[in-house]
């Protein structure tokens, strides 16, 4: 005989969207759900998350399973998680039309950015207009072009604040 548990996951195994029919004792409890987020069906689920406790909206490993999933279901999750640059990433690098729903200042974050330009096929489609008109002021009019591009100032920025850190360490050392 099988556990309420058992049947509550054959139900969402065999269509995701029945989530809303599940007692709140099993959508509000972690483990179940974390357990539910792997079940097949659950990969066809756009609103699978509307119908979570708002704790688990911004449980982050929770999120972060969903969205790997199904990238638009972030516009589900708390908005602490919405503009988390993980969060974010994952959901760009799966759907690079993400890219419009973050934050001003994300869309211009020039790792987000190399993420989407990394999943997208052909042009720089979602990319807010001010990363673009960098691109072209630079002389930069296509894909793999600003790809290189922003993952030279990455890599800059990383060589600089490896230096800064040895710098920092060397002034204590000798203090």
């Amino acid at each position: 005989m099988k556990t309420e548990k058992e049947h509550y996951l054959d139900i969402l195994n065999e269509n995701a969207h029945n989530i809303k029919f599940i007692p709140n004792e099993f959508k509000d409890n972690r483990d179940f759900i974390l357990e539910a987020i792997n079940l097949d069906s659950v990969c066809n689920a756009y609103n699978f998350l509307t119908f979570l406790s708002d704790e688990l909206k911004d449980d982050k490993e929770i999120v972060l399973k969903i969205v790997e999933k199904d990238p638009f279901s972030m516009l589900y999750s708390s908005n602490r998680l919405q503009a988390d640059k993980e969060v974010l990433s994952k959901a760009i690098f799966a759907a690079p039309i993400m890219i419009q729903y973050a934050s001003e200042d994300l869309q211009l974050d020039k790792e987000l950015v190399l993420v989407c330009l990394k999943s997208l096929k052909g042009s720089f489609g979602h990319i807010h207009t001010d990363v673009v008109d960098e691109f072209m002021q630079k002389g930069i009019e296509d894909k793999d072009s600003a790809i290189k591009y922003l993952e030279a100032i990455l890599l800059n920025n990383v060589l600089q604040d490896e230096l800064s850190a040895k710098l920092t360490i060397n002034k204590k050392i000798k203090v």
